[in-house]
């Protein structure tokens, strides 16, 4: 009976420690490695993180970075399209009044005033009110030129040719050195800009020197010149044009 009693006393306690080791096994070590490899993955889940926003941190900071620079690069365009934008319309300004004198003179002195002459059925008497009509407006219009020739009116446009010339080379001088920010429409205006300054206020004034040594009468000379006047100022508006695309 005792031996009976122990057998199953020893058999129930070996199911009961083989249940309690499979659960161990099977539920509680299965459960502590999910655990363990939870905590292992949520590390690695953290330094991925914390790569990841290093990374992100890195792409903003030259973001800004670059923002900033574009930013700053773009203010040294601006200045020198502002720049260039100014003095490209005070060149034309001077230009016009140039031009302006060219063909007033022009229509005084070498036009007969716009007269071109009386037709051909005009009977006498009209021929007569015809050239008294028209001397007396070419003198009129001679006498209007005079003030241009004053000595006032002179240094006015001389000071004012000469302060732009100095402008117009300063800005020449910072364009060449800011060129490589630029587009390259850029070589253009410089080309225009440091043409203006040496070509548009030479002495334009009937001689035998400028009219190609004699090769021009003063009339076909101030035609000459009122063109190439006309030509800069379309120049000019092409380069304002450039400006407005760059």
């Amino acid at each position: 009976m005792n031996e009976l009693f122990t057998g199953v006393l020893v058999f129930l306690v070996t199911v009961i420690v083989t249940s309690l080791w499979n659960f161990y096994i099977k539920g509680y070590l299965v459960k502590k490695g999910e655990f363990e490899q939870i905590v292992e993955d949520q590390g690695k889940i953290l330094d991925h993180l914390e790569a990841s926003t290093l990374v992100a941190e890195t792409v903003k900071d030259n973001i800004n970075r670059q923002f900033l620079s574009n930013e700053k690069l773009w203010d040294v365009k601006k200045d020198a399209y502002d720049n260039i934008w100014k003095n490209v319309l005070e060149l034309e300004d001077l230009v016009l009044e140039r031009l302006k004198v060219t063909e007033m003179y022009f229509e005084a002195f070498c036009n007969h005033g716009g007269w071109t002459g009386p037709s051909d059925y005009m009977p006498d008497e009209e021929v007569e009110k015809f050239y008294k009509f028209a001397e007396e407006d070419i003198e009129r219009q001679q006498a209007e030129f005079k003030k241009y020739k004053s000595e006032k009116y002179l240094m006015e446009q001389k000071k004012a040719e000469l302060q732009f010339k100095e402008k117009i080379e300063r800005l020449v001088t910072n364009l060449k050195y800011s060129s490589i920010y630029m587009s390259q429409d850029i070589i253009k205006i410089i080309n225009f800009l440091d043409s203006a300054h040496k070509e548009q206020f030479k002495d334009k004034s009937f001689t035998y020197e400028n009219s190609e040594e004699g090769v021009l009468d003063e009339r076909e000379w101030f035609e000459h010149v009122i063109y190439e006047y006309e030509g800069f100022i379309c120049s000019g508006q092409l380069i304002l044009a450039t400006v407005l695309e760059s």
